[in-house]
């Protein structure tokens, strides 16, 4: 495999035009966009503020940021969308992004926003969200968003209750579904991470065996192929994965009133260990491991983690994440 090549510095987490991608080398990069030409399943068409043009798989693209922070509208629909990708404020969002898809003043904010609030309902629980999928997928059929839709189908699944099949199985269709699709590879690999938050909320029997799942599932979806950017998602959903695992173990610790030690101790480990990863699992690991070292009675370890978190927060809501934690220190 050839070596995988990895920007250890975020970039500033504007809200301007932009995207952000995986290139051939395993290589995130960052781009400023003036304006999006075309969108399609598995292809996105730009010209960027050099007046260059830029056509990307959509596999390979972490963030597109279409919305100009200028305009109240798009910076509306932009603060809704990435609060809905983090499962957070959904209370808030909800109301911007229903006024958003049916009064939008351009078709691509109208799409935008119905794609994210077909999200919201299926991570918020609400009884309509298949039906607001179903929706999107017939309105958008050539969306960027179409795989996000057929992963929150997959969540959907997965959660139930009464699900017969093996949720490894509804893990392996999604992935494969969005691989068929061209999709984003964070969102065909990161099936596993999602797997993980669901067997972790429920405590359910195979949480032990579930890491196994992990490594086989990432091994068969790398073992055929030298690209640098398939290893690099690959290597990051995995510790994503265990991260999921060691704030749960931690979360129960306090929970009966001790102290996370062993977990935070993991935690370090992972962090030490690391060398592939996204910007945004280190922003991520840097914040737990703040939080592990708060539980810890570690303080000022943890304003250390955190302000690691903040500064290579790649996007807003992680950085605010970081910084509403480090004036919880103050």
């Amino acid at each position: 495999m050839r070596s995988l090549v990895l920007l250890l510095l975020a970039w500033p987490a504007v809200a301007a035009p932009s995207v952000r991608w995986i290139d051939r080398v395993g290589t995130v990069r960052r781009q400023d966009v003036q304006k999006v030409v075309t969108e399609s399943v598995s292809e996105v068409s730009l010209r960027t503020t050099e007046g260059k043009g830029l056509t990307l798989p959509v596999s390979r693209i972490l963030t597109l940021i279409r919305e100009d922070d200028q305009r109240a509208e798009e910076r509306s629909l932009l603060h809704a969308r990435q609060d809905v990708a983090a499962g957070l404020r959904l209370d808030q969002a909800r109301p911007v992004l229903d006024r958003l898809a049916t009064s939008g003043t351009q078709p691509w904010i109208r799409e935008y926003a119905a794609a994210a609030r077909a999200l919201l309902a299926e991570r918020a629980g609400e009884k309509d969200a298949r039906a607001r999928i179903d929706r999107f997928l017939g309105d958008h059929a050539e969306s960027r968003f179409v795989s996000a839709m057929h992963v929150a189908v997959g969540r959907l699944r997965a959660r139930d209750p009464g699900l017969k099949d093996p949720l490894e199985g509804v893990l392996v269709e999604t992935s494969v579904k969005v691989a068929k699709l061209q999709g984003p590879l964070l969102l065909r690999l990161g099936v596993v991470v999602d797997g993980m938050r669901i067997v972790t909320e429920r405590e359910s029997e195979i949480l032990l065996m579930y890491p196994k799942f992990v490594s086989g599932f990432l091994a068969d979806n790398t073992g055929r192929t030298e690209d640098p950017g398939v290893h690099l998602v690959a290597h990051s959903c995995q510790a994503w994965a265990t991260l999921v695992r060691l704030l749960h173990e931690g979360k129960r610790v306090i929970a009966h009133g001790n102290r996370p030690s062993a977990a935070l101790a993991d935690a370090r480990r992972l962090r030490d260990g690391s060398t592939l990863w996204l910007p945004e699992l280190r922003s991520d690991v840097h914040r737990e491991l703040g939080f592990l070292m708060v539980a810890c009675g570690d303080p000022a370890g943890a304003r250390a983690e955190l302000e690691k978190a903040r500064n290579l927060a790649p996007d807003r809501v992680r950085r605010e994440a970081a910084e509403g934690a480090l004036k919880r220190l103050e």
